[in-house]
């Protein structure tokens, strides 16, 4: 265990390239209505009664994020308030937050503060992902491994930063 510890960086690299390669692949569909006697072509997938799905990647989450940002500056200046563009642009902050975080502790080698604040970025992403999963239909989730990628990905990582944390904690008690 403490040689798996010892290579915590090159884990977190590996991890790092997972969660990059995840926002390449599908996180939702885009709903479109074709009656059931019709077939979904691919790439589309049948999902509930007369819905095909086409795969959209995680990466239009940036596209998503520039277009809640817009409306958020709009909003600031002509005084519209729309509420659910921010709360959607604070659970994609959320969302991406472990990349930096993750990225910031390879390169730095550090500790510390560094360390909590990475450990709390992967527990809010954690609880955005939860939240999206509950939202996306049953029969649709075996097809969205962009989106199970990420999880696992950020499980791992989670994982990862609590056992870092554990060994280094019981190697400054001793």
């Amino acid at each position: 265990m403490l040689s798996f510890i010892r290579h915590s960086r090159v884990w977190r690299i590996v991890i790092l390239a997972a969660l990059a390669m995840a926002l390449s692949g599908p996180w939702f569909y885009d709903q479109i209505h074709v009656p059931a006697e019709f077939p979904c072509n691919a790439p589309n997938v049948r999902l509930e009664g007369d819905f095909c799905g086409m795969p959209i990647p995680g990466t239009w989450f940036f596209v998503g994020f520039i277009g809640a940002a817009t409306q958020a500056v709009a909003a600031a200046f002509t005084g519209g308030f729309d509420p659910f563009a921010l709360v959607f642009l604070f659970a994609l902050v959320l969302l991406a937050l472990p990349i930096p975080s993750t990225l910031f502790l390879v390169l730095r080698r550090g500790g510390g503060r560094l360390r909590g604040l990475h450990l709390v970025a992967l527990v809010f992403s954690g609880l955005v992902l939860t939240v999206t999963g509950l939202n996306l239909g049953a029969r649709a989730w075996p097809d969205l491994w962009g989106y199970w990628l990420y999880t696992g990905a950020l499980t791992a990582l989670l994982a990862l930063e609590v056992l870092v944390l554990r060994t280094r904690g019981d190697q400054t008690r001793t």
